[in-house]
Order: C-alpha cells, then structure tokens, then sequence
C-alpha cells in the first residue's frame, strides 16, 4: 500500500453560476415567483409588485401601428375589443354554472322516493370531465348501501335530463341517447352508432352502407347527422379545472420606421431593491455573526440583481437577432420562417448554445401575427430546393414545407385525395424534394388525417 498524488482538472459549477443558468431560463411569471420567495427568505430585498399599467395617450397610437403591420382580421377584433370597452353593459357577474349543478336542480324538482332520489345526487356527482358516468348500478349501491334496483332506477333518470346523452357509459351510447330523444328518429344513424363508429372514423361508407343494407345516400345523411351531435355533454359547462394562460415574455412592434422594436414585459418581472436599512447596521453593529449574515444576503442580493440584467440583456440580444434573421415572418406572417439553428444565433453573441437554449426555453414572443414560443423560430433545414420557384438552390424550412403541404391538401379533389406519394410529387414540382416517409409525418404533425379518412363521397 501507498499514497499518491496526482493532479487534475475537473470542471465544476459554482452556487452562483448555478442560480445564473437558473434565472436565464426562467420566464417572466417563474422569475417573479422566485423573486417573491427570495424577499421572504432574504430580508434584504424589498419586492415592490407593480401596480396594473395605465392606460397613456399613447398607447393607442402604438396599438394601431402594432396592428397596422397585421392583417385584417387582427385589426377587426381591435375594433370589435374598442367598442366593447365603449358600452355600458348591465352585467351580473355569477359563477358559471358546473354540469353537477345543473343536473341536480333537475333532481331536485321531480317527485322521486328518497332512494332514487340519493342515487342520482350521487351518479350526478360521480360524471367524469366528459359527463360520462362510469359508475354502474352495482358499484353505486356497494358504495352508497342503497338497494340496487333503485341505483339503476336512477341512472335511467339521469339519462333522461339536459343536456342529452348526459350519464352515457360510453360514446356510442351517448350519440345513441341523443339521436332517440328527437321527434323522428334517424334510424340508420342509431345502427351505426349501436355498431359502426369504427368504420365511420376510418371512412367506411361503402362498408356501412353493403353492412345495413342501405343506400350510400343514406348512409352519408346519417353521418352528417351524427357529426353535429355533441360527443362530450359537458362542454360548455363550468369545471374545477384553472385554465393556464400563456403570458408573452416580450412584445414585438413595427414602428413607423417599417422596423420593429423590442420590450420585454418587465409587468410580471417586478422591481427589487436593497434596505439601505441593514447597511447601517454592517456599520454600527458590533456583532460579527449579525455582520456576516447581512453580508452573505447582500452578496447574495447583488448578484441575483446581476443575473436578471444579464438574462434580460441575452434575451434582447436573442430576440433582435432573431427578427433581423426571420424578418420575412414578421413582415408576411407564417410560412415565411427560413432555416435558422441555435449555433446561427449563438455565434453572433459568442455565447454558447446552451445559453442561447436557456434563454429561449419556455418563452414567447407576441407580435402581430400572434403569440409563438421563441423556439417556433428555430426550424431545421429539410432539404434544398433544386431550381425551383426561386431558382437559387435556398435552403426549405420545416414550417414552408408544412404550409405548402397543407396547401396542397386543402386545393386536393375530396372525392379522389391525394396520397402521400402525391404530395411528394406535387412538392418536387414546386422545387422541394423530400421523402413521401417525411411528407406523412408532418402531415400528422398538423393533425390532417390519411387518404381514406379525407375522402368525400
């Protein structure tokens, strides 16, 4: 046995390093979140949340330009948002009303024994966020200990109430209970609920229509029918559920210049300050350990104050780089994006791509074309365009090849679609060459079905 020494060089993060990588990646809510905790922790930083923005003179002026660069239905629900604002509405302000509630106000004005009555609060609480009940008769009376035939007399009951197809155990049940409420009833659309809803979603007709031993004609009525019934009885019904709003990190303008100018939303990022009242103590106090602690939140304190300047500075720097690369997207609007990679914008700031990623990460940008996470800016090339529309050999993004593929789709002839060798085809037409592999997986990136589901008869 013996002792050796030997040298090396490792690379480690420091504290501060760590919570500056941190920062850089935290959006604007995240960043005021932290910084509230930290004035609760650090008792000296003094967090002043900002009041709601008032409303200037200007402000209109700089909306209309913002608008101006868009198109026209941006600048009709402007005008539409302005006479709103104008109106004197007489407004109760109520809490919308949840599914539960209004199925047991129609519980509670009927006759019913007590049991019945006990069994359908319950079955009226127990829907799920479609407003299916998969509860059964059994499984009510084993929780609740009321005799089974009352537990089914209720589940009947709730089948019965507003809106239709409300306590369905299944979707073909609930289009079922739908199409018999009506006055006269489509009965082939009934059979093909009862026992066709998987053909009708891969497009079948034919299939249905030699199954039931109908007319095509018909068949094709009774879809449209079933198409516009409601498939969830929930929906237009309040829920539990908070709804998660996105909030831009910076607002892209054009200006009058035919340029664009670049403000961070500093609303959610509020304002921290130092107390100048702990300074005086470091001064006067003789007491070591108290002088320590106030040094240590001060360093502290500093250099958060020093992260946030350097995370907004990353993201101003990122986002000018970006508008000057991708000017074409902001000035026309989507389909427009030309490839562009981390490393594009990385070299320019001389900063490392992971900064640029942290800068970028779970943030969004509103302009006039709408909200966008800063990383929709960031498309691969997929290939290059021969001498096509352009002539110049230019690199493709994924988001024009996207868009020319939908293009292609939507100008197809329903009743004979194009198939993906198709598509392909009709792009290398216009200078873009991809495989038919990559044409399908965009096309059920953008959620457009295969050829038989698209086909009309």
């Amino acid at each position: 046995m013996e002792l050796n020494l030997n040298t090396s060089q490792k690379l480690a993060l420091s504290q501060q390093m760590v919570l500056s990588a941190k920062i850089l990646q935290m959006s604007a809510i995240e960043l005021n979140d932290y910084l509230k905790k930290l004035s609760e922790t650090n008792p000296l930083v003094e967090y002043e949340e900002k009041a709601p923005p008032e409303k200037k003179p200007d402000e209109l002026k700089q909306k209309l330009e913002w608008l101006d660069s868009g198109d026209e239905q941006n600048r009709y629900y402007y005008n539409q948002d302005k006479e709103d604002e104008g109106e004197d509405w007489n407004f109760s302000f109520m809490q919308d009303e949840t599914l539960a509630e209004h199925l047991l106000t129609q519980i509670n004005t009927q006759r019913l024994k007590p049991e019945v009555h006990s069994a359908a609060e319950f079955a009226a609480k127990s829907l799920d966020e479609n407003g299916y009940l998969k509860e059964t008769a059994e499984s009510i009376s084993s929780l609740t200990g009321i005799d089974q035939k009352y537990t089914a007399e209720a589940i009947s009951l709730l089948k019965t109430l507003d809106p239709p197809g409300v306590g369905a155990s299944t979707l073909s049940e609930c289009l079922e209970i739908q199409l018999l409420a009506e006055e006269n009833p489509n009965m082939t659309a009934v059979a093909i609920v009862r026992e066709h809803l998987d053909t009708v979603a891969k497009n079948q007709l034919k299939t249905i229509s030699k199954a039931l031993g109908v007319s095509l004609d018909d068949v094709i009525s009774a879809v449209d029918k079933i198409k516009n019934l409601n498939p969830k009885p929930s929906r237009g019904f309040s829920t539990n559920e908070s709804l998660s709003f996105i909030t831009p990190d910076a607002y892209i303008y054009k200006n009058s210049r035919s340029g664009y100018d670049i403000t961070l939303n500093d609303y959610y990022s509020p304002s921290i300050r130092i107390n100048s009242y702990y300074k005086t103590i470091v001064k006067t106090s003789e007491n070591t350990e108290a002088k320590e602690y106030i040094n240590d939140k001060l360093h502290q304190a500093e250099w958060v104050m020093k992260c946030i300047d350097r995370r907004n500075l990353t993201l101003m720097s990122t986002l000018s780089l970006i508008v000057e690369k991708q000017i074409d997207f902001f000035d026309k609007g989507a389909g427009n994006l030309i490839p562009m990679k981390l490393s594009d914008i990385s070299l320019k700031l001389d900063v490392h791509e992971s900064t640029v990623s942290r800068a970028v990460r779970d943030k969004y940008i509103q302009c006039s074309w709408g909200i966008f996470p800063i990383s929709y800016f960031f498309s691969s090339s997929v290939s290059k365009t021969a001498a096509g529309e352009d002539g110049n050999g230019s690199e493709v993004s994924q988001d024009s090849v996207k868009l020319k593929i939908k293009e292609i789709i939507y100008n197809e002839n329903k009743s004979k679609p194009l198939s993906d060798r198709a598509i392909c085809e009709a792009l290398e037409e216009n200078g873009i060459s991809i495989s038919r592999r990559t044409v399908a997986k965009y096309r059920e990136a953008m959620g457009i079905p295969g050829t038989s589901v698209r086909k009309k008869y």
